[in-house]
């Protein structure tokens, strides 16, 4: 790890939470109750950690669709 966040969260899962519309997203400062709640924050854990996500399941109006499980990409 570089200590880039850009770049670490490449390395290994990383996730994010927070404002959005700055990347591309929906998420943006009118979501938050006032402008000092204001955040975006990436966690970045390095390859090897033993942080394992045991299930991800994105929902839509289509239905849900697992992405990960066990740790392990479903999707790909």
């Amino acid at each position: 790890m570089t200590g880039n966040v850009l770049e670490d969260q490449k390395v290994g899962f990383h996730w994010a939470y927070g404002r959005s519309d700055h990347l591309g997203g929906t998420i943006s400062v009118g979501a938050f109750a006032s402008p000092e709640h204001v955040v975006h924050q990436d966690i970045v854990y390095a390859k090897g950690n033993p942080i394992q996500v045991s299930e991800a399941v994105v929902v839509s109006e289509a239905g849900r669709t697992v992405v990960i499980k066990d740790g392990a990409y479903t999707v790909f």
